[in-house]
């Protein structure tokens, strides 16, 4: 089972940046602790980000009926 990611954005994240330096957020997903993508920095995105990139990967139909759990992280 293929899984695509598309249109990623992130909203009302909290703020560490400052009045000098706005933060750059990235994005990292993985399934079921597979790390199958991670975006560039959203630079001087604030608090409101977006990504325009596409990830995908393969998922077994075993992991999949096990309860596969999608997770996307955000860093700063």
């Amino acid at each position: 089972m293929k899984i695509t990611v598309v249109q990623l954005e992130a909203r009302d994240l909290y703020n560490a940046g400052n009045s000098f330096d706005a933060q750059d957020p990235c994005l990292r997903l993985s399934i079921s602790g597979y790390v199958f993508g991670q975006t560039k920095r959203a630079i001087d995105a604030g608090v409101n980000a977006e990504w325009d990139e596409e990830f995908a990967t393969e998922v077994t139909e075993r992991k999949f009926e096990l309860g596969a759990k999608l997770k996307v992280e955000v860093f700063n």
